[in-house]
């Protein structure tokens, strides 16, 4: 028989650790910390720290290099404890029933209707602490905004472990337009997705943003991104206007009622990426597209190989279309056009198709991309001025000894060897690497779109 523990109204404090809660607010708290717990051999690091004051129960779970903490309402109280968190997940998916938890010697013990478990668990004191450092600068960010330029860098983050300052987002200050703005920018050197914010404000009328200057790592994007996908409809308590960043000698902590992130720093000196955005000169030919259909359209002559083979894509501005033709080496062909606006002069270039399919689903309604023929596109969004995408051109292979183009070009990629070593350098590796294959192009439900305001696109100004 199940004892139920009824709320301790003028009685004597707890003794010893004791948490009731409802089973699935324990489970979507294990399902928060499991990020941070990951495989690990080291036992304190698979739990997470639990304690009960007033109310509420303040979980906290750390991987060592970042750490996360919020608080959910709770019964209980007497100090804290550790409890697994897959072990969990696993028990309690499908219990709809109150679980109580207490601390017994060495083993945690949680009871619901039905079940009993018992974890041996480690001593409090072995959980680790996260070092913050000397404060440098702190800002308050609309937490919607901020969840978008999460959300438009992201795909854009590298893997690549030679080059680890590439596996994080960039945050740093900049004066963008006579305003005082924080940029947020991720490449993979070959692709360069950058986005401004102009409404930062220091936290303090006495500190400076122009000392915010940070490489956020891949998973405190993911965890504040998640936040602001609303991935629990149900969980209102995240929902806020308004939260604080504040930039540490060694981490970077953002901070909203009743959560907290806290990362260290990815240790590097970011790239200089502007220099790879091309100027108003090298943009020599400008289309203005449906992104809806050229999205459609690429999907649809990726059906004879996959999203993983590259397309040629042919630019007429006299016809006022783009030809897009896909050659996969055993033999099969595919073909589309798509209506578009556009100015400048006729060009023939390969793209990666994953890499194009990921900046149009960044974009709301239509896509106006221009190109150079000795460098890169960018794609920007008429809706969203604060946002800017580059991508290089991909190599395109040939087909029964013929180019898989119809027309000659002067890109790099279709150049002789002679002629790619004199085109302008840039900091994306001469050959694409390959990207997962996506599902179709899916609805976009950003987590916050920016408002948009008149001004110009975001060019090298910092």
């Amino acid at each position: 028989m199940t004892t139920k523990i009824e709320p301790n109204k003028g009685a004597a404090p707890l003794t010893s650790p004791m948490i009731a809660m409802e089973a699935r607010d324990l489970l979507r708290a294990c399902k928060r910390a499991a990020a941070f717990v990951g495989r690990t051999s080291i036992p304190v690091l698979g739990t997470m720290r639990v304690e009960v004051k007033n109310g509420q129960a303040t979980f906290t779970a750390t991987n060592l290099d970042a750490k996360l903490e919020f608080t959910m309402p709770a019964r209980g109280g007497g100090g804290a404890m550790l409890l697994p968190v897959k072990p969990l997940i696993q028990r309690l998916s499908g219990v709809n029933t109150e679980v109580i938890y207490v601390l017994e010697g060495s083993k945690a013990v949680g009871r619901t209707k039905t079940m009993v478990f018992r974890d041996e668990t480690q001593p409090v004191s072995d959980f680790p602490t996260f070092e913050l450092g000397v404060p440098i600068a702190s800002m308050i960010v609309n937490f919607d905004k901020l969840g978008w330029a999460f959300q438009q860098t992201e795909c854009a983050i590298s893997t690549e472990e030679t080059r680890y300052y590439l596996n994080g987002v960039y945050m740093a200050f900049c004066n963008y337009e006579g305003r005082k703005a924080v940029r947020f920018v991720a490449t993979d050197g070959h692709r360069l997705n950058v986005c401004t914010l102009p409404e930062c404000k220091p936290l303090l009328a006495s500190e400076k943003l122009d000392r915010i200057n940070a490489i956020i790592p891949r998973l405190a994007c993911e965890t504040i991104l998640r936040i602001a996908r609303q991935a629990e409809p149900d969980d209102n308590d995240d929902l806020v206007d308004n939260i604080t960043v504040r930039q540490h000698l060694k981490a970077v902590v953002f901070e909203g009622p009743g959560w907290e992130v806290a990362t260290k720093m990815i240790d590097g000196t970011y790239p200089d990426w502007q220099r790879v955005i091309p100027t108003t000169k090298e943009r020599e030919t400008r289309i203005e597209v449906d992104a809806d259909a050229l999205a459609d359209a690429l999907h649809e002559v990726a059906k004879v190989s996959s999203t993983k083979t590259p397309v040629a894509i042919k630019l007429s501005p006299g016809t006022s279309k783009i030809d897009l033709k896909m050659c996969p080496k055993d033999g099969d062909e595919g073909s589309a056009t798509v209506e578009a606006k556009m100015k400048g002069k006729p060009l023939t270039f390969g793209m990666n198709t994953e890499y194009l399919l990921d900046a149009l689903d960044l974009v709301e309604k239509r896509a106006v991309i221009h190109v150079a023929s000795h460098g890169p596109l960018t794609i920007t969004d008429p809706d969203e001025p604060d946002f800017l995408q580059v991508v290089m051109p991909h190599a395109l292979s040939t087909t029964k000894g013929k180019p898989l183009s119809e027309q000659g070009s002067k890109n790099p990629a279709q150049a002789s060897p002679k002629a790619q070593k004199q085109a302008p350098a840039t900091p994306a590796p001469a050959q694409v690497a390959k990207a997962p294959s996506k599902a179709p192009r899916a609805s976009k439900k950003a987590p916050g779109k920016a408002p948009s305001t008149p001004a110009q696109q975001p060019q090298a100004s910092a």
